[in-house]
């Protein structure tokens, strides 16, 4: 019974953990604006959201990286757009 109990003891607390997980997905426009970053730093820390997904059509490059650096998150992940047909 010890053994059941030392296995189920961090699978409980991870349950517990992504409970509290929050997710925002945005299809937002105007990322490339000056006053978005500190707009997305504000979202996320009064909701605290753990994972922020931005899409937007109309950034890429060098933009899409400097947005990316403003906004306080430990990683991040960008897939460059084809033309006006998405990147994905």
């Amino acid at each position: 019974m010890g053994v059941i109990r030392r296995l189920l003891k961090p699978l409980l607390l991870l349950f517990i953990s992504l409970m509290n997980l929050k997710v925002l997905v945005w299809n937002c426009q105007g990322a490339g604006d000056r006053g978005f970053p500190h707009f997305a730093n504000d979202l996320q820390r009064i909701h605290n959201i753990s994972i922020m997904i931005l899409l937007e059509p109309r950034i890429s490059g060098t933009n899409a990286d400097k947005v990316i650096r403003s906004i306080k998150f430990d990683r991040s992940h960008k897939v460059e757009a084809i033309d006006f047909s998405g990147g994905f």
